[in-house]
């Protein structure tokens, strides 16, 4: 955890699909786009969700306002991460992280829509 930001870089030992919700959403956007900077990272309250193929799990969304942007390419940033147990009772863990407020932005809708389609790995082979 770094004590500066409260942000905990990884969550090895996590407890929760909420922890891993909230922990990582907090670091893609810190380490993608905020590092070394006084930017604020928000968050909203993790959610439990379920996807299309049942999976009950947790989502986590932060975002940064506020970054310095001293190139053309540099912005506020945002992340959506899904914590959830795998076919083996593991944490496991989809993200996505993205540009906030630039041309091409890919909307919280589209990010949504991809989320519902988190479904567990199962062996096609049937072994």
């Amino acid at each position: 955890m770094n004590p500066k930001t409260g942000i905990a870089f990884d969550v090895p030992a996590a407890k929760s699909t909420e922890e891993i919700a909230r922990a990582d959403s907090n670091s893609w956007v810190y380490g993608a786009y905020t590092q070394q900077e006084k930017a604020d990272i928000d968050a909203d309250a993790v959610e439990s969700y379920t996807t299309k193929s049942g999976i009950t799990d947790s989502v986590g969304t932060a975002w940064s306002t506020g970054v310095k942007k001293s190139g053309k390419c540099d912005s506020d940033g945002k992340s959506t991460v899904v914590g959830f147990k795998n076919a083996d009772g593991d944490f496991a863990f989809w993200w996505f992280h993205g540009a906030k407020g630039a041309s091409g932005e890919v909307p919280d809708a589209t990010v949504k829509k991809i989320l519902s389609t988190v479904r567990l790995y199962t062996d096609p082979s049937g072994s």
